[in-house]
């Protein structure tokens, strides 16, 4: 069974009802929205993307010796996207309410974007049963752009701070040292963000790199875990359907290394995936990092509830 197949055989209609369902390890659903992206990306296409890019993997780790059809997982399709939305804040805040309610009961929530805005209202989403929630992003960019224009894909992480968010309970990873502006990196500096540049990554490694900067949002009383996967963190030359991604980035093999460990880890309750611009890519390289990045993920929350 391939992983395309396997996640079509967990899929479950949305009920919008507010009825509890059984506990699962992990849910998926997908957030077509790209209204807010400042680029004028696709990213709308991608959920839809990343599923058929996962036909070209299995479902066993050979490296692991683990069986994806052990995880208990349940794909609840996509939530009703922004381009037919007058006000596209109407779609993020559909999303929200769904993760809030509807995936309530999985230990694992994960988001197939959609362009970076959605991070925002997943975030907050688990924040209202998580106080003391802390944001991982993996991103090129701070996205802490002002807000004088109103939220796009670049302002989530200053949104978030601005609402109550402490700036140290942030780690941001793989940031491209040329690929913010002077005054957005020194208002995240000022805010304590924890920040990890590419050229770290290659230097130290990635493991090292996520101990770091779990430590310190630890210590700064952040205890559980939301997870940015902003596929612009990796390379360009892995990147290519992302329209913000730059050279220097990180590898697929990093990204999907430090997906396994966080995927560990029963304290990383929610992660999402966004950036992808299916329309724009080059033969699915983007698509199928992006879905081996997702299959690592899962494959490290069940390593993690065997004990492997």
């Amino acid at each position: 069974m391939n992983a395309s197949e396997w996640l079509a055989s967990r899929a479950v209609a949305l009920q919008n009802t507010g009825k509890a369902r059984a506990p699962v390890a992990a849910g998926l659903v997908g957030a077509p929205m790209s209204r807010l992206s400042l680029s004028g990306s696709a990213a709308w296409a991608s959920p839809a993307a990343v599923r058929r890019a996962l036909s070209r993997f299995h479902t066993y780790d050979g490296m692991h010796s683990l069986e994806l059809e052990e995880l208990n997982l349940l794909d609840f399709g996509d939530v009703a996207g922004d381009q037919a939305e007058t006000d596209p804040a109407t779609a993020r805040m559909r999303l929200e309410e769904l993760v809030a309610k509807e995936m309530a009961q999985c230990e694992l929530i994960t988001i197939l974007g959609g362009d970076n805005s959605i991070t925002r209202h997943g975030f907050s989403a688990l924040l209202r049963t998580h106080p003391d929630l802390g944001l991982i992003t993996f991103d090129a960019h701070h996205d802490t752009r002002p807000l004088a224009s109103g939220p796009t894909n670049g302002t989530p992480v200053r949104e978030l701070i601005l609402g109550g968010l402490q700036g140290n309970r942030v780690a941001q990873i793989g940031i491209n040292p040329l690929g913010n502006g002077g005054d957005y990196a020194r208002w995240t500096k000022e805010q304590g963000v924890h920040l990890f540049y590419s050229p770290e990554i290659h230097h130290k490694g990635v493991g090292a790199t996520l101990f770091d900067a779990l430590t310190r949002l630890r210590k700064a009383g952040a205890h559980t875990f939301y997870v940015d996967f902003d596929m612009d963190v990796l390379d360009r030359a892995f990147a290519p359907g992302c329209p913000g991604s730059l050279p220097g980035g990180m590898h697929p093999a990093q990204l999907a290394h430090a997906a396994f460990q966080l995927g560990r880890d029963p304290n990383v309750v929610a992660a999402d995936f966004t950036e992808v611009d299916a329309l724009a890519d080059v033969n699915e390289i983007t698509v199928r990092a992006t879905a081996y990045t997702l299959l690592n993920l899962y494959f490290g929350r069940l390593s993690g509830r065997k004990g492997a």
